[in-house]
């Protein structure tokens, strides 16, 4: 079985999906808002460690579909030079999305027990705001 193949597979993009819904369920156990300190004495706070793991397995699978759809783009003869890679507009979404992903868990984990932004929380449904 070819890389192609295998990342056109419907076990593959089934697997995907079911990563993709893994990462959006962890971000319902992040801290609330900024400077949550109730966060890190709390349970969720105690199973850090746990959905740090979770979240770096995802990232890396993500990449690694992207990576699969570089390799792709720079292997297919069929188009000139730069319009491999930049003519699809899937490819770049892949990419840029997993650089986001990416910043967010460095940036999250770097700086963790002080709770910073995430971009997740911006899509969070009951997005609290800090109240000091």
């Amino acid at each position: 079985m070819t890389i192609y193949s295998f990342q056109i597979s419907a076990i593959w993009n089934v697997f995907l999906l079911l990563v993709s819904w893994l990462l959006l369920f962890i971000t319902f156990l992040e801290p609330t808002y900024g400077s949550d300190t109730a966060y890190v004495h709390s349970d969720r706070g105690n199973l850090y460690e746990a959905f740090k793991g979770i979240e770096i397995a995802v990232v890396i699978t993500i990449w690694i579909d992207a990576l699969f759809e570089l390799y792709h783009k720079i292997h297919d003869n069929s188009k000139p030079g730069c319009t491999r890679l930049m003519g699809d507009k899937k490819t770049i979404f892949k990419i840029l999305f997993g650089a986001c992903l990416l910043a967010d868990l460095l940036a999250f984990h770097i700086c963790y027990p002080k709770v910073i932004f995430r971009f997740s929380r911006v899509l969070r449904p009951g997005n609290k705001t800090e109240i000091k």
